[in-house]
């Protein structure tokens, strides 16, 4: 039979141009590459093996007998591999390179090649595969069907492995499967209807140039407006020296200010100042260990000792402390970074990734030029702030928070006529989580909005359903939130809730810290002045904390001032803390605003607060924050106590 070989000539041209591409341009080394490759080389083998059996057999009357067997079944042998080695490829893509293999992977990849290939080295017994006649004539066998039966199958088994893994999967993944199916079905077809066509060799090979420029093209891992590596690189990379178990260092670098640079100087200009930070940094620690991460974080991976830590931090800290040009124009930018090393701090590629973002930003709060150590105990208050970020999330969508109730003493009356609305997280796993914790995580990721409209309106169903005017308490202090004072509608969002509940706007005081009223400025004061008009009222909050001054309290229609915990204690140890709380207190009244004293937690602080003229007292001394139905029956049992005091 005379075969027609173009299709096996132009599947080795197609070879070939994927080899020069791998060589031409450098890639990233990774299980996943190293799978392609394998596919690649087997399906090269295969082919000239096919090639070169088609030759032999045309000249089978001059050339040894054995050398046609030989070509004959290593086409074989490479060519049933390839459908094995494809699904290794793709149980290989959905896994980081420390990720073992199942046993249930391991036997769906082994067990039916390895049959196929007992068969096919045992063909000279039983000609199951092929055979050649005593005319020389070559045939196929029944078990040449084998190999389609064999393609089949582990297609089958790719696409039910997709299936149960479909959430891990890239896209590109699954548009490759879809095509390699597609190719080999038809090139199958083609080739069972016409035997002397040899097409299915150039159907893979298509199928694995189509692979190569979509999820191993050397341009998926690089970050090409810089010309360094991207982040997916920088996965790739540690995961594989982490499964090799070397070690290595990696410092994390952020340009702060780039996001604000962008709205004065334009785009393109900070696209140039991150052109000038990378080559620094290439320059600095090399091509191949620079990883962009986003706009303004970058990674350097050091496989050197803590000596070249230490140099390459002080190479980016002294070219930071001078500008970079842009347009012409110099730039100053400061730099956070931080710095953690494998095994020392990290044992996984999913902790090297969450201990370089949480560090970074960590170092960014900490403040200019601090460069954060990173270990063990920062990624564990990462895990920490991720499971208390699912718990707030569970707790608003189950209701599972707690609304607890300060009273507050009134100086004048003697008794309590008013209240602070305090927040309580409980969960069965973490116990109480304090407000002080959750609170920040709850602004970092956007759900504090949420839980202070949930905290507002509960607080209205609950003055509402008890009607606690009635129980002597005139209104409760509920805290605004920086985010809920930057909202336009936040008038009628509150005014809302309150309509719906039939409350007078008095019940409530909102309280504000100087934070919020920083961050507000206009949008605050305005809707300040327009509830106030509605019969709002506004509390100052942790004044004497250095984060709110006088002018804050010219400034904005606050009709109430709460002077910090820490003012009062620090006073009642120090004479100038004391003159200054006096003074404070004083200069208040002059301003006709009323004072409330939180922390309030001995008689002898609550004679010396009275003695100096605050209005209000709020502390433990008086009472502890409880709970609602605590709260009624506190209200109850002081109620029956004033009429006592009436009485006599």
């Amino acid at each position: 039979m005379n075969y027609i070989i173009y299709f096996d000539i132009a599947a080795i041209l197609l070879a070939v141009v994927i080899i020069i591409e791998y060589v031409m341009r450098s890639t990233i080394r990774s299980r996943k590459t190293d799978a392609f490759l394998a596919i690649l080389s087997i399906a090269t083998v295969a082919t000239a093996f096919d090639l070169g059996s088609s030759f032999a057999l045309r000249y089978i009357d001059v050339l040894p007998l054995w050398f046609n067997h030989v070509l004959l079944i290593g086409f074989f042998v490479s060519y049933h591999a390839l459908p094995a080695q494809y699904l290794y490829y793709m149980i290989v893509s959905s896994k980081s390179d420390e990720e073992r293999y199942t046993p249930l992977e391991t036997f769906a990849i082994i067990v039916p090649y390895t049959l196929d290939l007992i068969l096919t080295a045992t063909n000279g017994l039983h000609h199951y595969v092929y055979y050649i006649d005593d005319q020389l004539v070559y045939h196929s066998g029944y078990g040449s069907y084998i190999s389609y039966a064999l393609t089949f199958l582990y297609i089958g088994m790719a696409a039910g492995y997709f299936l149960k893994r479909r959430k891990t999967i890239h896209y590109r993944q699954i548009i490759n499967m879809v095509i390699y199916t597609v190719i080999l079905v038809v090139g199958i077809i083609v080739q069972i209807l016409n035997p002397n066509l040899l097409v299915i060799n150039f159907g893979v090979m298509l199928s694995i140039l189509i692979m190569a420029f979509t999820m191993e093209s050397p341009a998926y891992y690089e970050e090409q407006e810089l010309g360094i590596y991207n982040r997916l690189a920088f996965q790739t990379v540690s995961a594989n020296l982490i499964a090799n178990g070397k070690q290595f260092a990696v410092v994390g670098v952020k340009a702060e200010g780039l996001a604000d640079f962008r709205q004065i100087v334009g785009i393109g200009s900070v696209a140039q100042l991150r052109k000038e930070i990378a080559r620094f940094l290439v320059s600095v620690a090399g091509r191949k260990n620079v990883f962009s991460f986003t706009e303004s974080r970058f990674a350097i991976i050091v496989d050197g000792g803590e000596s070249e830590v230490e140099m390459i931090i002080k190479k980016i800290r002294r070219r930071f402390e001078n500008p970079f040009e842009a347009n012409e124009e110099g730039i100053r930018l400061s730099c956070s970074m931080c710095r953690f090393a494998f095994p020392r701090d990290v044992q996984s590629t999913e902790n090297v990734m969450n201990l370089l973002e949480y560090s970074l930003t960590k170092s960014a709060e900490m403040g200019k030029e601090t460069v954060v150590v990173a270990d063990a105990a920062l990624l564990e208050e990462k895990r920490r702030s991720t499971q208390v970020l699912r718990i707030l999330k569970r707790a608003l969508a189950e209701n599972r928070f707690s609304v607890y109730y300060q009273p507050i003493y009134s100086v004048e009356t003697r008794h309590f006529t008013s209240a602070e609305a305090l927040l309580r997280l409980y969960d069965d796993d973490f116990g109480f989580i304090s407000p002080e914790e959750f609170v920040p995580i709850a602004e970092k990721n956007g759900l504090i909005i949420k839980i202070g409209e949930y905290v507002f309106r509960e607080v209205s169903k609950f003055i509402s359903t008890n009607k606690i005017w009635e129980k002597g308490i005139e209104y409760i202090d509920v805290n605004l939130s920086p985010m809920q004072c930057l909202q336009d509608d936040l008038f009628e969002r509150l005014t809302m809730i309150m309509d719906e509940y039939k409350l007078d706007y008095s019940r409530i005081s909102l309280e504000i810290t100087e934070t919020a009223s920083l961050l507000s400025g206009k949008i605050l004061r305005q809707n300040m002045q327009r509830m106030t008009e509605a019969g709002f009222r506004f509390s100052l909050d942790d004044y004497g904390t250095g984060f709110a001054n006088l002018t804050t309290v010219v400034e904005y229609p606050f009709s109430i001032v709460k002077l910090d915990k820490k003012m009062l204690w620090t006073a009642m140890k120090n004479d100038k803390a004391m003159t200054v709380l006096r003074q404070t207190i004083r200069m208040m009244k002059q301003l006709s605003l009323e004072l409330i004293a939180e922390g309030v937690e001995t008689e002898e602080q609550a004679q010396l607060l009275a003695y100096y003229g605050c209005d209000f007292f709020q502390g433990y001394f008086y009472a502890k924050p409880q709970n609602g139905e605590s709260f009624i029956k506190f209200l109850e049992n002081n109620a029956a106590k004033k009429e006592e005091d009436e009485v006599i």
